[in-house]
């Protein structure tokens, strides 16, 4: 245990560990830490989409997109969470007092991201309702221009897995409070996050099935080819999406 506390000690040197941990000195604001952290962390993964796959997302459609989208948000957690490990460790060795509580809300990003990766079957069921709303508010009331359509649509797609999310994260959900009373290490915050992952989860999916008519069925089939193409984003998602519709 000494020897991993003196290579902690050492490759924190070097290692940003107190800035990931915090992720950018967000978790030292007064207030709202962990929301800034998850809202930041969405808006630089959807620009990240962007640069990377941009002409690719152009030729698709909403389901297309989100088949993309889903991909790579799991491929960016799985980079996430083993960053998260080891800036964790070495920032708790150099300052013990460090905490989920406080100023450590790296987790929360990792999760927010791993939320969109998995719901998002029940987001495009809730996204494809509230679309139509808009979009018949629009033909009856106004005239709106294209890239006001747009613009509406992705707010709509962007922010129902992070409102989902951070309600959670606002309630605390058991046993939360007892993890951050009784422990304070890398398993136990990873711990935290996990237990939000799974609290979203249930609560979107079960939203998703009982008020906009996402059936098991379909959340299983769209799921099933986001893990089977996670060693390959660029293959066609779009043809495969059209075998769900």
């Amino acid at each position: 245990m000494k020897s991993l506390r003196f290579i902690g000690k050492v490759v924190g040197k070097v290692f940003p560990a107190k800035i990931i941990s915090t992720f950018f000195g967000m978790g030292y604001l007064p207030i709202w830490q962990e929301h800034w952290a998850s809202l930041f962390a969405l808006i630089m993964s959807y620009i990240s989409l962007y640069l990377s796959y941009g002409s690719f997302l152009l030729s698709y459609d909403i389901t297309g997109i989100a088949f993309v989208a889903a991909v790579f948000f799991l491929k960016l957690s799985i980079a996430f969470f083993i960053i998260q490990t080891i800036a964790i460790f070495i920032f708790q060795i150099n300052e013990p007092g460090a905490n989920s509580n406080e100023n450590i809300i790296i987790h929360i990003v990792l999760a927010q991201l791993l939320v969109v990766a998995l719901t998002m079957p029940a987001t495009l069921a809730i996204f494809h309702s509230i679309a139509g709303l808009y979009d018949q508010m629009c033909k009856k009331m106004f005239i709106c221009p294209k890239w006001i359509n747009s613009f509406t649509y992705f707010l709509i797609f962007f922010i129902i897995p992070y409102l989902f999310f951070n309600i959670i994260v606002m309630m605390k959900p058991w046993p939360i409070v007892t993890i951050q009373l009784h422990y304070n290490n890398v398993l136990s915050i990873t711990a935290e996050g996990a237990i939000y992952i799974l609290y979203t989860i249930i609560s979107i999916y079960l939203v998703a099935c009982v008020f906009f008519d996402l059936t098991i069925h379909d959340a299983s089939v769209f799921n099933q080819y986001i893990f089977n193409n996670i060693k390959a984003l660029n293959v066609d998602l779009y043809k495969m999406s059209k075998k769900l519709v």
